[in-house]
């Protein structure tokens, strides 16, 4: 990126933009890496800097939480991740559903369904990652995948139009969405579930830790 386009980046309030950042640790398999990266810490500021990308006619690759993804050791396009800010307080009750940032942790999420018995909030029990990537991907086990509980998304389309989309199952297949295009991002999600189960926590607990021993072996 030319000193013009990186002075425009940097005047963006609320994104900060690292070059030749050093992305090792970036991504969960921890391969050499290293490129440009714009963390994003609210929707104006990845408004912005899309729309400085666009008119300088720049590509950009999207980093989620990093989980299972592979970088090249040289990026050759800006990569761009988004850190919201979460008001965990929307938590401090029961409800029927909640809108979330998209880069929300999913292991966050789960431990709200061990408090609440969420059922349906099972489905990612264990999957590294944020909610965005794993809506992204229709992520799920053996207790169902997680577009069974996505009520709606906001999508901040690479042309830089936000929408609002209401989803059904016919939005989603097997490790799939079938709503977003290439360059696009998700915001935003309204999360719902099938009902409140006392159970649901103590099938998590059981399967994580099912989980640690089965890698703790692969050690």
């Amino acid at each position: 990126m030319g000193p013009e386009i990186v002075s425009h980046l940097q005047s963006i309030n609320g994104l900060t933009l690292s070059l030749g950042a050093d992305l090792t640790k970036s991504t969960t398999l921890q391969l050499k890496s290293k490129g440009d990266l714009l963390i994003c810490r609210n929707e104006d500021a990845l408004i912005s800097c899309l729309e400085v990308l666009r008119l300088n006619k720049l590509d950009y690759q999207i980093l989620g939480n990093g989980s299972n993804a592979l970088l090249p050791e040289v990026l050759s396009t800006p990569l761009i991740k988004i850190e919201f800010e979460l008001d965990k307080s929307i938590f401090n009750e029961k409800m029927s559903e909640y809108e979330l940032p998209a880069s929300t942790p999913l292991n966050f999420l789960t431990s709200k369904a061990i408090k609440f018995g969420f059922l349906g909030w099972n489905s990612f029990t264990g999957i590294p990652g944020s909610l965005g990537g794993a809506i992204f991907m229709n992520a799920g086990t053996s207790k169902g995948e997680i577009g069974s509980i996505v009520k709606s998304v906001r999508v901040l389309r690479k042309s830089g139009v936000v929408e609002s989309l209401e989803l059904s199952s016919n939005d989603f297949s097997y490790r799939k969405n079938h709503f977003l295009g290439p360059g696009d991002f998700i915001l935003s999600a309204v999360l719902k579930h099938h009902g409140v189960d006392a159970n649901v926590g103590k099938d998590i607990k059981k399967y994580l830790n099912y989980c640690l021993k089965f890698w703790i072996s692969k050690l």
